[in-house]
């Protein structure tokens, strides 16, 4: 093949990518991997980088910029001219403090999860790749990923230092992670101290012997026990506030266990409220899967 044909074919790959830069250059205009093998973030030229989509299997792409008639982004890989074809979410808001970005956290959240459960990847971008792509990504990060805000932002700083949410958009994402995503860190905590373990779905063995320890409340029933013969034994059994029935000691968290007596809800009681009332499935796990997937499962 001739220079001069390579050279055709070099920036004919370059005007399909809309970027008509040289190979070397083509990094530069790369988005970054804020979550591994997840979640990118990007600017202007990374959304129309086929490239970059092809290597790094973007499958989902959020464009945070207007309507292209009000001077946005075009969804570039839904034009008919395109052989890459993705799908796309447009986060349609402008970066000023005129605008409200938080009626989109959870429609981005159930995209980006939809994106992860199919074993696809997303770019969210915006113009510069600072405050309004950043902004749905530190959203999904706080909900999915049990970061506050500041740890969410340090991670795509690391990442992306320009990244950085405009004083408007901080607001909203301080307020939903206080809101909607703090009770959530704190319902996981609570499961995981009340012996839950999401990789063993096996049930709890029935003490064999004296329930005993420093946070034993005062014996308010006994049932006899027996095992292979063993002499029978006293077991301790709790009430619970919720659903009035006695039980062993371990199906009540160390946190419930604290409490005054009259007070402590079992394991299960403060679950199943926290499912009743919406705040329970929605949080996942840091490193593996949805928390939905994993409570469930914790359930049976």
């Amino acid at each position: 093949m001739s220079a001069e044909m390579q050279a055709a074919i070099d920036r004919a790959d370059g005007s399909r990518s809309g970027l008509n830069l040289p190979e070397a250059d083509w990094t530069e205009q790369a988005g970054q991997e804020v979550l591994e093998k997840l979640l990118f973030i990007g600017d202007a030229d990374t959304c129309k980088n086929e490239r970059f989509m092809r290597e790094n299997n973007i499958t989902h792409v959020v464009n945070a910029t207007q309507d292209p008639k009000l001077g946005g982004e075009r969804n570039w890989f839904n034009l008919e001219s395109q052989t890459l074809k993705l799908k796309y979410m447009r986060v349609d808001v402008q970066d000023n403090e005129d605008y409200s970005i938080r009626p989109f956290f959870e429609p981005a959240n159930g995209f980006i999860e939809g994106a992860r459960k199919s074993g696809g990847a997303v770019l969210v971008h915006c113009r510069q790749g600072r405050s309004r792509s950043s902004s749905i990504i530190l959203a999904y990060m706080m909900m999915h990923r049990q970061m506050d805000y500041d740890e969410a932002l340090a991670q795509v700083q690391a990442k992306r230092p320009i990244a950085n949410p405009i004083s408007k958009f901080e607001q909203e994402l301080r307020a939903y992670d206080k809101e909607k995503c703090e009770p959530l860190r704190k319902l996981l905590r609570e499961l995981e101290e009340s012996g839950h373990d999401a990789g063993k779905h096996s049930k709890r063995k029935e003490p064999s012997g004296p329930v005993a320890g420093p946070e034993m409340p005062k014996k308010q029933a006994t049932e006899k026990a027996a095992s292979n013969g063993a002499p029978a034994v006293e077991v301790e059994k709790v009430k619970c506030c919720a659903c009035n029935e006695e039980k062993l000691a371990d199906a009540f968290s160390k946190s419930q266990m604290r409490k005054a007596e009259g007070e402590r809800k079992c394991s299960q009681c403060v679950s199943g409220a926290a499912t009743a009332a919406g705040t329970g499935p929605s949080l996942p796990f840091a490193n593996d899967g949805s928390f939905l997937d994993k409570f469930k499962a914790m359930q049976k």
